[in-house]
This record gives structure tokens, C-alpha cells and sequence, in this order.
């Protein structure tokens, strides 16, 4: 063999495997499309990513520290009056090692860390392909909470993580959603990232997280703590009445 085919295999193996190297970790831009109520709401969302674990955030989801007008007229006053608190975005964090899921939830002026509950469910492979970007990707599909989730994932980054706490895939999570099209995530882009891991997760320690049972059990307390402030500054006769399906009431 020449020289010059040494020299062309080695440049092709160096490039190859900078490739490689180069998506050990990143981030991936997903477009969020959510139905709810009639409404149709979108926004965009990261997951940071390296070999030992992944970061997702809703890029333009932040909490109002501000007074504003509800749909019917009501004046509603934030509890998240400490700005810095307010402005912390919430987040899905997956650390590898320990195999667990955690996010936070931000009430009463306090950022409090939640274990979520694993979903241990397998996933459906299948043989089904399709190009996203550059990327050859395989199509899954798995149960969770009721809801058929079918993921579109590619070996060629194996990785085993996705959008919000969903994963376990031996290949990134490119394209999520549920077959009711409730929820989906398209990819827009995959590039390097300028912040690293330590730097995101650096001012919280997981190890004082709670779980999610203790959790439901901590909204079910403030739950009854707004019920019962209400009732009083409520006039005679008056009834709270509380609505089960408001996401953002006393979370």
C-alpha cells in the first residue's frame, strides 16, 4: 500500500472519530407543540447533553414575578416574588450513573428538587427508518401515563437520552410525540454546546431532592393552606371552588 493511502485511511479515521468525539456532547434545539383546552401553544426547548448526563429546559418558559389580568378579569398576584428565584427556568435532569430523573417546581418564594417516579416500561422496536437532518433515525413507541409515545431515534449518537423524562433508547431522542398529537417535539438543530454540565446544575444539590409522593403530598397541604386564606378574606357565605385541571394553580 502507498503512502499516500496511508496518509488518506488515517485522515479518514481521524475525521471519523472527531466526529464521534464532537457528539459525546451538545445540545439539540426541539420545537415544543402542546394541545390543551383548544389551545394550540409552542416554544422552544434544549437538552444539553454529555456521556454522564442530560439537561432539558423549556427555553422561553419563565415564572412571572408580575401582577397581571386572567381570561376573566381576575387579578392574579404571583408567589414568586423573589425575582432571582422567579427567573430560574424549570428543568428535567437526568444523571446517568443513578439511572433518576429530577426536576424542580418553584412556589411560595422556594425552589424545591423532585425525584420523578422511573417509568420502567420497554420500548417497541422496530426496523422503520427515516432521515432527520443528517441523521438516520429508528422509530420506538412506548406507553406512559396512558399515552402511546412514539420516539424517532438515531444509533448514530448513542446516547441514551430525550426530551423531558423520557429516554432509554440506544440512540438521541431527534422526535417525540403522542399519537394523539397532544404533545410533540420536532428537532430544529444539533450543535455544541457553550455551557458545560457542572455549569447548569451547579447550584443545586440533588442529594436533598424529595420524591414525588412527598411532593403530591406537600401541593396537597398549599393546596388547602390558599383554600383555607381564601375562606377568610372571602365574605360570608362565599365558597372557593377549585378547578382540577389548572396546571399552574398552587403547583
Amino acid at each position: 500500500m502507498t503512502c499516500i493511502k496511508y496518509i488518506f485511511i488515517l485522515f479518514l479515521l481521524l475525521t471519523s472519530a472527531g466526529k464521534i468525539f464532537a457528539q459525546d456532547s451538545g445540545k439539540i434545539y426541539y420545537k415544543k407543540t402542546q394541545k390543551e383546552r383548544g389551545a394550540v401553544n409552542q416554544n422552544e426547548c434544549i437538552l444539553f447533553f454529555n456521556t454522564k448526563n442530560s439537561y432539558f429546559l423549556n427555553k422561553t418558559e419563565a415564572n412571572s414575578t408580575q401582577p397581571y389580568v386572567d381570561k376573566d378579569g381576575s387579578l392574579i398576584t404571583p408567589s414568586n416574588t423573589i425575582e432571582s428565584i422567579a427567573k430560574r427556568p424549570q428543568f428535567v435532569f437526568y444523571d446517568r450513573h443513578k439511572n433518576s430523573f429530577y426536576t424542580n417546581n418553584i412556589n411560595n418564594d422556594q425552589e424545591i428538587l423532585i425525584r420523578l417516579n422511573q417509568d420502567n416500561g420497554n420500548w417497541e422496536l422496530t426496523e422503520e427508518s427515516k432521515k432527520i437532518d443528517k441523521y438516520t433515525c429508528l422509530k420506538a413507541s412506548k406507553e406512559i401515563n396512558g399515552k402511546i409515545y412514539t420516539a424517532w431515534y438515531t444509533p448514530e449518537i448513542p446516547l441514551p437520552y430525550g426530551p423531558i423524562a423520557v429516554n432509554g433508547l440506544k440512540g438521541l431522542i431527534l422526535e417525540l410525540y403522542t399519537n394523539d398529537q397532544s404533545l410533540s417535539f420536532v428537532f430544529e438543530k444539533l450543535e455544541s454546546s457553550d455551557k458545560s454540565m457542572e455549569g447548569l446544575i451547579a447550584s443545586y444539590n440533588f442529594e436533598k431532592s424529595i420524591s414525588y409522593d412527598e411532593y403530591l403530598e406537600l401541593k396537597k397541604k398549599r393546596a388547602e393552606e390558599f383554600r383555607r386564606k381564601a375562606l377568610e378574606n372571602a365574605p360570608v357565605g362565599a365558597r372557593v371552588i377549585e378547578d382540577k385541571e389548572c396546571k399552574e394553580c398552587n403547583r
